[in-house]
């Protein structure tokens, strides 16, 4: 799985942490949690260091310096599609009578974690 997928998923996958579900759940989610957020840790950390090191702030937006566009953008590619290692991860199967509610973009998001079942 490269880190773009587990990005894309993480902001679904905290929505879904704060909802209100059975203990049973929760306690499934939080241990997926658990398994992802080192590598969340990780890409967070190294998106800090790229903007720092090759961005300014202006108007609450990071802007690349000038000269340092192509840099910017190789490494933010470079980060997003390294391959990440979350060792098996069973997906997390919520059942169909929580109170979840997400749409189906957010389901596709987090296909690899999450099933909706019975």
């Amino acid at each position: 799985m490269t880190m773009k997928n587990l990005v894309d998923a993480s902001p679904v996958l905290r929505r879904i942490s704060v909802q209100e579900l059975s203990l049973r759940t929760l306690y499934r989610v939080g241990q997926l949690f658990d398994k992802l957020e080192y590598n969340l840790k990780f890409y967070d950390s190294q998106r800090a260091e790229i903007l720092r090191e090759c961005c300014d702030e202006a108007d609450g937006r990071f802007v690349p310096r000038p000269g340092k566009e192509a840099e910017a953008e190789r490494r933010f590619r470079e980060l997003l599609e390294f391959e990440v290692d979350i060792g098996s991860i069973e997906p997390v199967v919520i059942p169909a009578d929580e109170p979840l509610r997400l749409s189906y973009n957010d389901l596709q998001a987090v296909r690899e974690f999450v099933r909706i079942g019975v």
